[in-house]
């Protein structure tokens, strides 16, 4: 097991650069797929994840009887891949880690299995590793449950216009992570493709995804949130967040309103953002709904602890299924340094500014999870830390610890 030590933060960098949106790059690789890899991506994450799936992509323009890949635990990647490769012809395997094996994507696959898709499960039904035998898909009207996962729905919507006669999606009126199917739709229209919504019904027809001639990706939001939360436990800090877009396609562009809440105000410039700590006023409590930006649950909830500020987060049942339970990985965290935070219906955490004077000296578990990780780094604003497997934030932010000790 790897260990980083980090000696306490009193200090942050001037000027930060921040990793290329995941979650942007992945689908971007998708739709460049489907219209035939004629469009240059410029700036492409260089996050774990995303290097999955470009090698696999590639590997793919090598023809072969049946392709075995293995995802590992991207679970972006996977689900995208579902999609893609149910109607492409071939014979293909999705193989993954353990963790992504406890990740369900049953809905995906009876949504695939609708317009025709042949995938089976090679172990427990309802769960990764899969095998494909793809082909021609049909066109049919598709029902899904938007409660599970968001990356479902945009992984059908990228193949909607490929289809005979377009898809037609409807989702219950709760979608989780709505920002992220936003994303998605705003960049099929960069592929030229038109789309309508009907109340809970999302609908294309079969049309030719018309790519630009390049395209570049936007610096990560989800990234600069840790920086945003350093910021905000550090007086008197002050730094440039660059390449960050006011109009951002990323639903975690909302930062800046959440921390004008909490302290941190933000200055928008032509090559990025300056954020500083202005907290003058103490904030008791804060309530906020994260449904469409879950990925910021983690940071949040150690950031408000550290600034003793009360708080209720809600839209957050579904961080049980990400790369560790987020929501038990988040309590048994706070609790090593006397935080008594509470998930008490499975929708929300909640602390009531309790806290035990406890010492923690021993090494912080990071649950191979990135965001957790991340998250846990922010109390080395009290004390010097260590935090196990920091390699897990290549996954979405592969230098942050180097910014953060250099």
């Amino acid at each position: 097991m790897n260990i980083i030590s980090i000696n306490k933060i009193s200090e942050l960098p001037s000027e930060i650069f921040l990793p290329s949106s995941k979650s942007i790059s992945n689908r971007l690789l998708i739709l460049n797929a489907l219209s035939g890899n004629r469009t240059d991506i410029m700036n492409l994450s260089n996050a774990n994840d995303t290097k999955i799936l470009k090698e696999i992509l590639e590997e793919l323009k090598n023809k072969s009887e049946k392709y075995i890949f293995n995802v590992k635990n991207a679970g972006t990647t996977f689900r995208f891949l579902t999609a893609f490769l149910a109607a492409k012809e071939g014979v293909f395997e999705i193989q993954c880690d353990e963790r992504m094996k406890k990740r369900p994507v049953e809905d995906l696959v009876n949504a695939l299995k609708t317009l025709g898709a042949d995938i089976q499960y090679l172990e427990n039904e309802g769960f990764p590793p899969i095998r494909i035998k793809g082909k021609k898909l049909k066109s049919t009207k598709l029902s899904i449950n938007g409660n599970i996962s968001s990356q479902f729905i945009s992984a059908l919507l990228m193949i909607g216009p490929t289809l005979p006669e377009g898809m037609s999606l409807f989702t219950d009126d709760n979608e989780n992570s709505q920002s992220y199917i936003k994303m998605t739709l705003e960049l099929l229209k960069k592929y030229g493709v038109k789309y309508g919504r009907l109340l809970s019904s999302l609908y294309t027809e079969n049309q030719e995804l018309k790519p630009p001639q390049n395209i570049t990706v936007e610096a990560d939001w989800s990234a600069a949130s840790v920086w945003y939360a350093f910021v905000s436990l550090i007086s008197e800090a002050k730094v440039k967040l660059k390449d960050l877009q006011k109009n951002s396609i990323q639903g975690d562009s909302k930062l800046s309103k959440i921390y004008s809440q909490i302290g941190v105000k933000t200055t928008f410039e032509t090559d990025g953002i300056i954020i500083e700590n202005s907290f003058t006023q103490p904030v008791d409590f804060i309530e906020l709904d994260l449904i469409d930006s879950p990925d910021l649950t983690p940071t949040i909830a150690v950031n408000l602890c550290l600034l003793g500020i009360k708080y209720k987060l809600k839209g957050i049942k579904n961080l049980r299924f990400k790369e560790s339970n987020r929501i038990e990985a988040i309590i048994s965290t706070l609790s090593k340094f006397g935080y008594s935070v509470e998930n008490k219906t499975p929708d929300t955490l909640e602390w009531n500014g309790e806290q035990e004077n406890v010492l923690f000296s021993d090494v912080l578990d990071s649950y191979d999870d990135h965001r957790i990780a991340m998250a846990c780094s922010l109390f080395s604003t009290n004390q010097e830390i260590k935090i196990s497997n920091p390699e897990c934030v290549e996954k979405s932010y592969p230098n942050f610890f180097e910014t953060l000790v250099n």
